[in-house]
């Protein structure tokens, strides 16, 4: 027999056996009432009370709780101190037929069907069959949990063995009493259908039945939550430029109590604009979980597609990431329920949607009872390579797991215009710019120092002077928050690595922010930068040798040196005339 198989059997014997009725905390009477009376009337045989009253009345109170309480029941009331009671839960009581407990015949028929595994099958079909023998099922009563947290069933001549089905799917809002708050029906684990007899043997005087029988069904409780880590203003972790890298981290419980978990599964349908590039999972007090050894994971395209074992690389689309526990997982899992299993998986952005907004929700299966409550018949959660079908299909609906809440990470948009100030109609193409992550995001600006290293991003100024640098992290959207305080929020420094020809290079990194409200359902955040660039040596010429410059400089040389030389001349001749006047 396989532990899967085992794990059935033993489930469907502890759970529906009619000596097992219920799970509670230790018997303390601190209010035991009157087991022996229903509506304030004894219902004990008169004449011997070790023998039933055949025409008594009989009254079953349903404890329900949030938690699986510790101990076991046997019909008496119980006091419940460490768990939250809830009000709402409906459970669909039954009478089985042709089972009569005032006679020795009767109750061995009732043992032997305390074995027996109640399906769904079943109680829609109204009868049970054990051993060749059928035994009709009748909807007696449907009762639903009150302030206190209890279902109460009265049946007048009613000795006999009734079958009680937790009816999650019929049941309205559940409350928890103590926080006065809705509790998410998915999040239940229904207690499997048991058995009860009534009246039962009082377990404190074996000489007397109890006609008024309290039960404490087991209520397991699972829950599921989802967290965020943008890696969108870092270089991606596998060193390529422009990957933005987004981890989730799921945190799923392991659900209480002490029954086999049978099954344990996680589903994470990943948004259209993420790669699949790896998973790791651990126990929250550090024990690291082995891929291959301890669960398996499988990538689909979709619900629709069969899936396929993964082991590395990237997957890239979007695809739907399912993780089986194998039996082996299961038993850490089962030694560790105070322990929640924590999950992450590591994606890339690819390319961002038309809003630049990207969700991401996980589901969760706890355990087989969960599955065979809410599940789809006739599909193995456990075999991923026969796909399930699309979980939100009008025509074929059914619940994938206990949900998270959603995460969302968002990006926009930044459009750099070039131009040239005194010519704003001028060819700028050809510039080059990288986008930088500020080291100090929030001071207002960028210097040398914040531009080192490797960019996030580069490009060149196209046809209309504009370049747009796509999917950068918003600024004041990360981790799964709105980010309030302007201070704290994420920058970008943007510089020019190459000048358009005739141009200088622009001189100072520019500060950027990409606000998420900008955003819209139809397009994505958007921040704008105008960089204008100066013409090279503000558009003057500078001489050069041999030139135009040069050749003029020549001449007027030439002419002042002509000039000189008759200067002189003329001078010479007026000296040496006067000197001759003289003489003579």
């Amino acid at each position: 027999m396989s532990r899967r198989q085992f794990r059935l059997a033993a489930a469907a014997v502890s759970a529906l056996a009619v000596a097992t009725l219920c799970t509670g905390a230790p018997a303390a009477f601190a209010d035991p009432g009157d087991p022996y009376r229903v509506n304030g009337t004894s219902q004990e045989n008169p004449g011997n009370t070790a023998l039933i009253n055949p025409s008594a009345d009989v009254q079953l109170e349903i404890h329900k709780y949030l938690g699986a309480p510790t101990g076991a029941g046997d019909g008496t009331e119980q006091t419940i101190t460490d768990r939250d009671a809830l009000q709402g839960v409906r459970f669909d009581v039954y009478r089985v037929g042709g089972v009569d407990l005032t006679t020795n015949q009767g109750w061995a028929a009732a043992t032997a069907l305390s074995g027996y595994q109640i399906t769904a099958a079943d109680i829609a079909g109204g009868s049970i069959t054990v051993g060749g023998t059928s035994y009709a099922l009748t909807l007696v009563s449907s009762p639903v949990t009150d302030g206190e947290g209890t279902a109460t069933f009265t049946q007048a001549d009613g000795v006999g063995l009734y079958l009680v089905n937790e009816n999650l799917a019929g049941s309205g809002t559940i409350t928890n009493v103590t926080s006065n708050s809705e509790v998410a029906k998915a999040s239940i684990t229904s207690a499997a259908p048991f058995f009860v007899t009534l009246p039962m043997t009082n377990p404190d005087d074996t000489s007397r039945w109890i006609y008024d029988v309290d039960v404490y069904p087991k209520n397991q409780t699972d829950s599921a939550t989802k967290s965020v880590e943008d890696k969108g203003t870092v270089t991606s972790d596998n060193g390529n430029v422009g990957e933005h890298g987004i981890d989730y981290t799921i945190t799923t419980s392991i659900t209480d109590g002490s029954d086999p978990l049978g099954l344990y599964v996680i589903y994470d349908d990943l948004h259209p604009s993420l790669t699949f590039a790896g998973a790791s999972l651990a126990l929250s007090n550090g024990t690291t979980f082995t891929a291959g050894t301890h669960y398996n994971v499988y990538t689909a395209a979709d619900w629709e597609t069969a899936g396929t074992l993964y082991s590395s690389g990237e997957v890239a689309g979007g695809p739907l990431v399912t993780i089986v526990f194998t039996d082996a997982g299961l038993e850490i899992l089962e030694a560790n329920r105070s322990e929640s299993v924590v999950t992450t998986l590591n994606t890339i952005l690819g390319v961002q949607d038309e809003d630049g907004v990207i969700e991401n929700e996980a589901v969760f299966i706890p355990n087989e009872s969960w599955w065979d409550q809410n599940g789809k018949p006739g599909v193995d959660p456990e075999d991923p390579t026969t796909p399930p079908g699309d979980p939100s299909d009008p025509t074929d609906p059914w619940e994938p797991g206990i949900p998270t809440n959603p995460v969302e990470s968002k990006y926009g948009n930044l459009v750099v215009n070039k131009q040239d100030p005194t010519d704003t109609g001028a060819d700028m193409s050809g510039a080059e710019f990288a986008i930088y992550a500020d080291p100090t995001p929030g001071d207002g600006n960028c210097s040398a120092g914040d531009v080192t290293g490797t960019p996030i991003d580069t490009g060149t100024i196209g046809a209309g002077n504009t370049l747009t640098f796509a999917g950068l992290q918003a600024s004041n959207w990360y981790d799964g928050a709105d980010v309030a305080d302007e201070a704290d929020w994420l920058s970008y420094c943007l510089v020019e690595t190459k000048a358009p020809t005739g141009y200088n290079l622009d001189a100072t990194p520019h500060y950027i922010t990409v606000d998420w409200e900008t955003g819209s359902t139809t397009a994505p955040a958007l921040a704008t930068e105008l960089v204008n660039n100066e013409k090279s040596n503000l558009g003057n010429n500078l001489p050069l040798t041999g030139g135009d410059g040069v050749a003029a400089l020549s001449v007027a040389g030439l002419v002042l040196v002509g000039g000189g030389v008759v200067y002189y001349a003329a001078t010479s001749r007026r000296r040496r005339k006067a000197e001759s006047t003289v003489e003579q």
